[in-house]
């Protein structure tokens, strides 16, 4: 069962809810694919799954409480939530998270406010708080004065023994996924404004060429801020604790890839997905390129 078929489902909800409609029908559609996809989970659920599942095994599901640390428009944390994870909060920035919210009140029947929209750096929750915090594709957007604050601010509502998972775009990963381009972000800055111009007029099949600076200061210092694996890796150590890198285990499984997106390059995926497998040699060409993909850690607080 895909993840593209729950996740327009679930925009088919949202939509809904902003249209002052009955979601009703959509919901219990929503709930049947989540119970399908739970059975087997799809590389874009799946590690995060996994993760919380180690919590799962000393503590109820329903008992579990679970921050999404910059959800966007929850569908994650819905999907946790529908497979027996209700004990769920979450924050975001540019999202509004009445819908969210909606949801919960309506067909979870909790009263009170679990989803609060913020400025990005303090979160309205008290100290050892959660079992368990998510941050899936959002360090990529924080700027210098709120990185440390993410990290800072999950190192204290984070239970002692508790677990995060974190999943991070970073600067080694030769195609940017936002972007949708290869190897730019990896120029220095000057050279930036020209290259978007020119393979973004390419991309789009226009004349963008004199935009190329807008790009450059979008995708270098305001919407993506790449840094390195090893930056996320030292955060974690300061702020939280030991951590595992599941980058590897990750590359090394058979992986469904119907959740990637049409426009990211899914036949080359496919391909090292196959080299991968291969027993011995795909072992070691993990280990020498796992660098160039999403890392993926679980981090403990001590």
């Amino acid at each position: 069962m895909s993840w593209k078929i729950l996740q327009f489902q679930y925009s088919q909800i949202i939509e809904k809810i902003r249209e002052k409609k009955n979601f009703s029908s959509d919901w219990k559609k929503f709930q049947v694919l989540s119970n399908e996809i739970n059975k087997n989970p799809p590389l874009a659920i799946s590690t995060l799954q996994q993760s919380v599942e180690q919590i799962a095994k000393i503590k109820p599901k329903n008992k579990i409480r679970i921050f999404d640390h910059g959800c966007g428009a929850g569908l994650k944390i819905i999907y946790l939530a529908c497979i027996g994870y209700k004990n769920i909060y979450g924050v975001n920035v540019n999202f509004d998270v009445y819908p969210i919210n909606k949801i919960l009140k309506s067909k979870f029947k909790l009263s009170e406010q679990r989803f609060f929209q913020t400025e990005g750096k303090k979160v309205p929750f008290k100290s050892n708080f959660f079992d368990f915090i998510i941050s899936c594709q959002v360090l990529e957007h924080l700027r210098e004065d709120e990185i440390y604050h993410y990290y800072s601010e999950e190192g204290r509502v984070l239970k002692k023994n508790g677990l995060v998972y974190h999943e991070v775009p970073h600067k080694l990963i030769p195609y940017e996924s936002h972007t949708r381009l290869w190897l730019i972000h990896l120029f220095p800055n000057f050279l930036k404004p020209l290259l978007y111009g020119i393979f973004i007029s390419v991309q789009k099949k226009k004349n963008l060429f004199f935009k190329g600076r807008y790009y450059a200061e979008r995708y270098t210092k305001n919407f993506l801020i790449l840094r390195m694996p090893n930056f996320h890796k030292k955060m974690l150590k300061r702020y939280i604790g030991n951590f595992k890198d599941l980058t590897q285990d990750r590359l090394s499984s058979q992986s469904d890839l119907s959740s990637y997106d049409r426009d990211s390059p899914i036949r080359l995926r496919k391909l090292i997905q196959k080299i991968f497998t291969i027993p011995l040699l795909g072992k070691l060409v993990i280990i020498i390129f796992k660098n160039f993909f999403i890392l993926q850690t679980l981090a403990k607080k001590k």
